[in-house]
């Protein structure tokens, strides 16, 4: 598995995190919160790999991942569990996003796809796409439009 998709991790010191500077997703810290919902520990190794697959490739943007579950019905049935990913980028606002499922795995599942979509148009935006994604470091130049003369 390459650098840019390992599981994010649950802590990492900040005087680490200063060292290295732009880290990779082993150097991303992932932090798991629940409010009302019990989750079983293959469900918080699953959330940290996945995280790791579709957030590592832009790690190096990355300050944070907060991944929250709640249930906001209590003991009643239905689609109930909140997720909501908050991922804190570097120099920029942070990106949130929240899905709703009956399943803790299945709201992830959601939130996550809806989180690299965020941070990618967010990174695109300000013309630092993914480092894959640029060549020699540079930033594609806009493209100009034909003047038209009457």
């Amino acid at each position: 598995m390459g650098a840019k998709r390992q599981p994010l991790p649950a802590a990492v010191g900040k005087h680490h995190k200063r060292e290295v500077g732009r880290a990779g997703a082993s150097e991303t810290p992932l932090d798991i919160r629940t409010h009302k919902v019990a989750l079983h520990r293959g469900i918080e190794d699953y959330v940290r790999d996945r995280a790791g697959r579709k957030l590592g490739k832009f790690a190096i943007h990355l300050q944070r991942v907060t991944v929250r579950f709640d249930d906001v019905n209590g003991p009643k049935h239905g689609v109930d569990i909140v997720c909501k990913i908050n991922v804190a980028l570097e120099g920029a606002p942070s990106i949130v996003v929240a899905e709703t499922a009956t399943h803790p795995r299945d709201a992830f599942d959601f939130a996550i796809d809806a989180a690299e979509q965020a941070v990618r148009r967010d990174l695109e935006r300000r013309h630092r796409g993914a480092p894959h994604a640029r060549k020699n470091g540079a930033v594609a130049a806009p493209i100009k439009r034909a003047e038209t003369h009457a």
